[in-house]
């Protein structure tokens, strides 16, 4: 198991990639909303594409908070003159940089297959309103003339 300890050198390289990470993820956060509702404007909006958005935001509400705390930790513990090794600031801050880093790069994966379901789905859809229409129309073939 690890033994984490607050150090100057996690505390100052922390301090700049937590922010770095909280605005990659968003960025990407505020781009799948502005996709989904652009699509909500053309009436595509279905529920997975609402499910997935919600969960989103909440997702990076939570996350984003997180990163708020952990960042406020570290410039304290940084500017301040007694600086204990506070292991479970450490794990707190190291576990909030992990959770933020994979939201970053899970997220737009997750995007990614949202945008996939939805473009298969109209593909299957437009297959399916074809073979109806040919169904429904006349056979065309040799017919008898009046």
């Amino acid at each position: 198991m690890v033994d984490p300890k607050m150090t100057e050198e996690f505390a100052s390289a922390m301090v700049t990639v937590i922010p770095i990470i909280g605005l990659v993820a968003t960025v990407e956060v505020s781009s799948h909303f502005s996709r989904y509702l652009e699509m909500l404007e053309r009436g595509e909006g279905d529920m997975y594409s609402r499910r997935a958005t919600t969960g989103a935001v909440k997702g990076w509400v939570l996350i984003g908070a997180a990163h708020v705390v952990a960042e406020w930790m570290l410039v304290e513990w940084l500017v301040s003159t007694d600086r204990p090794e506070s292991p479970k600031m450490a794990m707190f801050i190291a576990i909030t940089g992990c959770v933020g880093f994979a939201w970053a790069l899970v997220f737009p994966m997750m995007s990614m297959v949202d945008r996939l379901l939805l473009a298969q789905a109209k593909v299957r859809a437009r297959r399916q309103a074809a073979v109806r229409e040919a169904r429904s129309e006349p056979e065309a073939g040799p017919q008898e003339m009046p």
